[in-house]
């Protein structure tokens, strides 16, 4: 089950996200996550869907150990009505790991529920990576998933298909790679997420040629091309395409409902 929360935007500047679009201008307020959260569970109950049976994602849009998007108290209170839960998956940026993660990860694992955090590392291209304004380096990725192992916190990496400041001809390779050094951090996940072109950044980056939008024959490649790369790894690690905005790339494209279904099949099987 995934529960979209509405809270404060990121204060991170990526030059690709469109995420600030579903969050507020303000801080959140306390209590507000926690009440969102209530209405998801109802439904659950309502479906007569046990908690112990299920996978949940937080997904406020923005980083939930950062005190502004997610108050203290929610965090706390939001772990307790989360313990029991096979899993519970929420996104970070890799500086914001500390002492709130752990405490909110002691406090699921309680109740014997394990936590996922789930971070957009995007590619594995030094140089592309600086100038997305991401805020982190390769360094910082491989800092923060060592300190997730060490408390067994699983992982899940996030990965762009179609990386702005990286030539066309060389995206499946960067991909690979980029896969390679997620599989090498400790993932369990890897999803692959088509970059969008939805605010103006990515509209100017695309004019100037630092960008083309990726299309479906891409994304498509570029999963058959993570499979491979997984294949060759000891460890078990699943990849998906995440499903968002997935029927925009099927305009137009000979038998696309088809392939987006595929796509959407296979992201429903591995979540």
């Amino acid at each position: 089950m995934t529960v979209f929360m509405v809270g404060a935007e990121c204060p991170m500047r990526c030059v690709y996200c469109d995420l600030w679009q579903h969050t507020l201008d303000e801080r959140t307020p306390e209590g507000a996550l926690a009440a969102q959260l209530e209405v998801a569970l109802a439904r659950l109950d309502d479906r007569g869907w046990p908690l112990s049976d299920t996978r949940v994602k937080l997904y406020n849009a923005s980083n939930f150990f950062e005190p502004r998007a997610v108050p203290d108290r929610d965090a706390m209170a939001i772990a307790d009505r989360m313990r029991g839960a096979r899993r519970v998956v929420v996104e970070s940026h890799p500086g914001l790991l500390g002492q709130r993660c752990q405490r909110f990860a002691e406090r699921l694992a309680s109740g014997d529920t394990r936590l996922e955090v789930a971070m957009g590392l995007e590619t594995a291209h030094p140089k592309a990576l600086r100038q997305m304004r991401k805020g982190a380096d390769l360094d910082d990725f491989a800092k923060a998933a060592q300190w997730l192992r060490e408390r067994e916190i699983a992982l899940r990496i996030f990965l762009l298909v179609g990386v702005p400041f990286i030539d066309q001809g060389d995206q499946v390779a960067w991909l690979e790679r980029s896969v390679e050094r997620a599989c090498a951090l400790g993932a369990e996940r890897i999803a692959l997420i088509p970059t969008r072109a939805t605010v103006p950044e990515m509209k100017a980056l695309a004019s100037a040629g630092a960008f083309e939008p990726p299309t479906l024959a891409l994304v498509e490649q570029a999963l058959e091309a993570a499979w491979s790369v997984v294949d060759g790894v000891s460890q078990d690690v699943m990849v998906s395409v995440d499903p968002w905005d997935l029927e925009l790339l099927a305009a137009g494209v000979p038998d696309g409902a088809r392939r987006i279904a595929r796509l959407q099949q296979i992201a429903a099987s591995r979540r």
